[in-house]
């Protein structure tokens, strides 16, 4: 069915992370919509599971996600969104290429397999991202500080390249998928914080529809009585990603303050409490305050200490 372009749509676009104590807030701003666009490749396993036929432990078990504890949340609440109705639908192309390109490897058929201009786009993009992210590997091996955030640049250049692919493809699929399916007229699209130019290309794409951006995170900051401050290395992305010419020695210091602020931040999953409801963006917020007041060389010897004496060039 052809969308109905004489009706407004309103797509608010939530910039979101993947923590368990944004979900109250998340949900908040989900119960307003029809219909929500998850950040994640078709799979239709996941109607399977809101529809009773698969259990909750199973499904994720299949996913084999990195964050069980946020996903275990977030498929409650999205269940809870299902049987109110909500529309839900799974679009990122970009990782769906990247799921053809891994099973077209896995069974030989790569360099034989007719694959399209999307496909040899991301083939591309994430040829150059695993190079340089194999020569950070190399470096960190080195034990080469200098090589190190090198490395870490020329990765992060990458990063924003794919940042740009994705989110072009996403929006393309998007207004597609619109054009084809009748839709609802209020949508809340998912994305992550870095995915800034995905309501600027929706905005182009879609020119009838009000595009609004939603920044859960500083929302939970507000919440949480936090002042939000950007980690150096989603800031130093967020540059290159909108293509400004940066001073050689900013990106080496940012590139430096990124890997410090990596090597402190705790890994582990952390749930909210009634003393602590943020304890992920406590913590994220305590590292980059005290990452922010380094230098070059405060970086260098702080990760000598991290991680073991370093090879001087």
């Amino acid at each position: 069915m052809d969308v109905n372009w004489d009706m407004k749509y309103t797509i608010n676009v939530g910039f979101t992370t993947h923590r368990v104590e944004i979900l109250k807030l998340l949900e908040k701003e989900l119960e307003k919509s029809k219909a929500i666009i998850l950040e994640e490749p078709k799979n239709t396993k996941l109607y399977d599971y809101f529809e009773g036929k698969k259990g909750l432990s199973e499904y994720i078990e299949e996913l084999n996600t990195t964050l069980p504890v946020f996903t275990i949340h977030f498929l409650k609440l999205l269940k809870k969104m299902h049987g109110k109705g909500i529309k839900i639908l799974q679009i990122e192309p970009y990782l769906e290429n990247l799921e053809k390109i891994y099973r077209a490897i896995d069974k030989g058929e790569f360099e034989n397999a007719a694959m399209g201009e999307d496909i040899e786009t991301v083939r591309e993009v994430e040829r150059k991202a695993t190079e340089m992210l194999i020569k950070y590997q190399e470096a960190f091996l080195r034990q080469d500080f200098d090589g190190v955030i090198d490395a870490t640049i020329n990765f992060t250049k990458a990063d924003a390249e794919r940042f740009r692919v994705r989110d072009y493809m996403r929006a393309r699929e998007i207004k597609e998928i619109m054009e084809k399916d009748e839709l609802p007229s209020n949508i809340f699209v998912e994305a992550g914080q870095m995915h800034f130019l995905l309501p600027e290309h929706l905005s182009r794409m879609l020119q009838n529809s009000e595009i609004t951006v939603i920044k859960i995170v500083e929302k939970m900051a507000e919440y949480c009585n936090l002042k939000l401050i950007s980690n150096p290395g989603n800031q130093l992305t967020s540059e290159y990603i909108m293509g400004k010419k940066i001073d050689r020695d900013y990106e080496r210091l940012m590139a430096a303050r990124g890997i410090i602020y990596i090597s402190l931040i705790k890994k582990e999953e952390m749930v909210p409490s009634n003393n602590n409801p943020c304890p992920h963006l406590m913590d994220e917020m305590r590292v980059a305050d005290y990452v922010s007041k380094l230098s070059y060389e405060d970086c260098r010897k702080k990760f000598i200490k991290l991680w073991g004496s370093i090879k001087q060039k």
